[in-house]
């Protein structure tokens, strides 16, 4: 390649990452060289929904509000 780079990275938001990893994994020679990655606020988004979901009940509401 012109610029140096074996591999081209994607950074997409939520809803495409998706897509764009559904066709990775369907068609895996053809799409070797795609990297996709989710976008940080997607990134952080999932994050804090893992800890509402694990620690929800164990009074992480009332210590926010």
């Amino acid at each position: 390649m012109k610029m140096g780079q074996d591999d081209v990275v994607l950074v997409v938001d939520q809803a495409i990452y998706c897509k764009v990893q559904e066709l990775v994994w369907a068609k895996p020679e053809e799409f070797k060289r795609i990297v996709p990655w989710m976008g940080a606020f997607h990134i952080s988004y999932n994050l804090l929904a893992v800890f509402g979901h694990r620690f929800g009940d164990a009074g992480l509401a009332d210590l926010l509000v």
